[in-house]
């Protein structure tokens, strides 16, 4: 058996630096690559789960801060002109990721981001939106994540449900939730969030209720031979249940 390494990556920040510490937890692996837990007792598993747990966490968040950092790097480049004074096809046009209120940042920042990650375009796109949505519309997230406090996952769903509210909504829902995001499990805090993106912006929730109101139908397919039909609808979720 061979000494294998578990590590929890603690960030903290020290003026504009974030700082790394690890803590290791041996395990030993078996001949098949698998963990040898007739040498590990019960404690020292659930500690290694939770030590894997807490770094998977942590560079979740600073994929995030890199994902922040990436489009620093990669401005809206200025565009090259032809004879005529006009934007040469194909040239970088700029593109603001996450909310409009985002500074711009090259419209091809995402490419190589994203394979970087071994990851699409867009799947990079969206992870360097919700982390500049943080750095200038949440910022009491992004100090969670800075921190490594916060699950990733949650954290952008946040972002995500606030990218068409206003700043001044989006720091209200900010203020909301941050004291939710490590400690309600999913379902919880989704409708935590769905109240508080209402009451950030009343107006447009109004607005999303009567667009989804127009998206309600029904439509039945052709009967087959047997004289069944295929019946597709989208309706009130009351109304389904019932």
């Amino acid at each position: 058996c061979c000494p294998w390494h578990f590590r929890t990556l603690i960030l903290s920040v020290c003026g504009p630096k974030i700082v790394c510490m690890f803590e290791d937890v041996p395990l030993d692996l078996d001949e098949d690559g698998e963990v040898d837990i007739a040498n590990v007792s019960t404690a020292e598993l659930a500690r290694s789960v939770v030590v894997t747990h807490q770094a998977h966490q942590a560079a979740g968040c600073r994929m995030l801060i890199l994902a922040a950092a990436w489009a620093d790097a990669h401005p809206r480049m200025r565009p090259v002109l032809n004879e005529a004074g006009q934007p040469c096809p194909g040239g970088d046009r700029g593109r603001t990721f996450g909310a409009d209120s985002n500074p711009e940042a090259s419209e091809f920042c995402p490419v190589e981001f994203g394979a970087l990650q071994a990851t699409s375009t867009a799947a990079a796109a969206l992870v360097i939106g919700d982390a500049l949505d943080f750095r200038h519309r949440l910022p009491l997230i992004w100090h969670r994540v800075i921190a490594g406090e916060v699950a990733p996952s949650k954290a952008r769903e946040v972002a995500q449900a606030t990218r068409q509210l206003s700043d001044d909504a989006a720091a209200l829902v900010d203020r909301g939730i941050v004291k939710h995001l490590a400690t309600l499990p999913w379902t919880r805090l989704l409708l935590v969030l769905s109240s508080l993106v209402i009451e950030a912006d009343p107006q447009a929730a109004e607005q999303r209720a009567r667009a989804a109101e127009r998206d309600r139908f029904v439509r039945a397919g052709q009967a087959n031979a047997e004289g069944l039909k295929l019946l597709i609808a989208q309706a009130n979720a009351g109304d389904v249940i019932t």
